[in-house]
């Protein structure tokens, strides 16, 4: 939805640049063309996801219910570090606005500068954050920064070609400048990109994980598993079911009151899962009573995996 007002206006400025008289009526034309193509998209997935039913995606954004261990929508906040650690990009993308407001090229960035503008609105204001949101704001920044490097790299090249690299002249210095200050940019971004893709070479695999191996172990005896919110690619990769009525439980679910642990363990119980993996920060006192009938296998900090004790001790 973010995107709808960038559409809008990029709908409009493109019809409005071609000078013909009945602009207005061609881009109401337009709009309605892309809102009903967009909207029989948007009615097949929802035929095909949610069994035709928008009733859980209207739950999800526009009812609110407060749920005990699950925290809070305003509990979810976009990190303190957004900033600082994007730093030059954000320099860079101002500097590509100001750019832009200097030559006026305001009809060839009209869709990032819109697009930027809704995202920071709304997300000022929404809650809660998830890490991809950051795509919403990273997507016309990098527009706008890529525009100002793109100007700043022609802007160095023009001053250094004007005086041969004549060390007395004021273009040198300017176009050495500016070499400098992109090197410090592109140096800092390349950092950020170097201690990333580290840090993801440096994470345990999958494969590794000893978790997932326990699963693996029990596999052959397990027809159904539920893995808590945030877990659920350890049955992925294990190559094991989860019950389809629990199989993606999101905080949305218990906020907008459309699901509770009672029914999730009512759910287990019904399916007769083999397998349990949870949260142990998160095991509330519906699980209690249910837990009963297995043994623990596998714990640390973050899994607790249980196993049904009929097929720990067939």
């Amino acid at each position: 939805m973010l995107v709808v007002p960038a559409m809008l206006v990029e709908i409009a400025l493109t019809r409005q640049a071609g000078r013909n008289p009945s602009w207005q009526k061609m881009t109401l034309l337009n709009v309605l063309q892309w809102a009903v193509v967009a909207g029989i998209i948007f009615a097949v997935i929802g035929l095909i996801w949610g069994g035709g039913s928008f009733q859980s995606s209207y739950k999800s954004h526009f009812a609110e219910h407060s749920t005990s261990g699950m925290g809070r929508p305003e509990d979810y906040t976009p990190p303190a570090s957004l900033v600082p650690d994007h730093v030059e990009c954000i320099i860079a993308a101002v500097v590509g606005l100001a750019l832009v407001a200097q030559q006026r090229r305001w009809r060839a960035f009209a869709f990032p500068i819109v697009l930027l503008i809704t995202a920071l609105a709304v997300h000022a204001i929404h809650r809660p954050w998830w890490d991809f949101y950051y795509l919403h704001l990273a997507i016309p920044l990098a527009w706008l920064a890529g525009f100002a490097v793109s100007e700043a790299i022609a802007g160095s090249s023009r001053l250094l070609s004007k005086s041969h690299f004549n060390l007395s002249s004021a273009y040198t210095w300017k176009g050495i400048v500016l070499c400098c200050l992109l090197a410090a940019a592109l140096v800092r971004s390349e950092k950020r990109l170097e201690a990333g893709v580290k840090n993801l070479r440096q994470r345990p695999t999958i494969a590794a994980s000893p978790v997932l191996a326990k699963m693996k172990e029990y596999g052959d005896r397990t027809h159904w598993v539920y893995a808590q919110f945030g877990k659920e690619m350890y049955p992925f990769h294990a190559q094991l079911l989860m019950p389809p009525e629990i199989a993606m439980v999101t905080l949305k679910r218990y906020w907008s009151d459309q699901i509770t642990t009672g029914e999730i363990v009512e759910t287990c119980r019904r399916y007769q899962i083999e397998q349990l993996l949870l949260n142990p920060a998160k095991i509330e006192d519906d699980w209690k009573g249910f837990l009963g009938d297995y043994d623990i296998v596998y714990q640390d900090t973050n899994s607790v995996l249980y196993v049904a004790k009929r097929i720990k001790h067939p």
